[in-house]
């Protein structure tokens, strides 16, 4: 990240679903992902809105940290962390990137913390250059 660029801060309540929980709503419905797509669908509205209301822009490219503030250290950390794939559906459904590929994300940070009384994700979205996506 260059000294110039800005970053985005965006809080969504409440928690994402686990990987457990994407895993039974693909499951359910025959093999057809009716609760899968329904809950895809759902929770990528919600977290695009919040990113646009935050006022994020087109960037390009990101570079995203994400901080789970669970209410308890029930679920696992891995089981959060599948939460992520509706945060990055969202960056492009909010318009921030063009697609949720090798070329517009940079990379990621999962963090967790636990708040009973405020629990959500914290997203702090960083510029990068399409340069920055590449890999070694």
């Amino acid at each position: 990240m260059t000294a110039n660029s800005k970053s985005y801060r965006v809080f969504i309540p409440g928690r994402l679903p686990g990987e457990n929980e994407i895993i039974k709503a693909a499951k359910s419905g025959r093999g057809k992902g009716n609760a899968y797509g329904r809950m895809k669908a759902t929770f990528g509205a919600r977290i695009a809105e919040m990113i646009r209301e935050a006022g994020v822009p087109f960037l390009g490219a990101v570079f995203v940290n994400i901080v789970y503030v669970e209410k308890n250290r029930m679920r696992d950390k891995d089981n959060i962390d599948a939460g992520k794939k509706f945060i990055f559906d969202a960056l492009q459904a909010a318009g921030v990137i063009k697609n949720d590929g090798w070329s517009e994300l940079a990379g990621w940070r999962s963090n967790f913390a636990v708040d009973k009384h405020s629990p959500g994700v914290w997203l702090t979205i960083f510029p990068r250059s399409r340069r920055e996506t590449k890999t070694i």
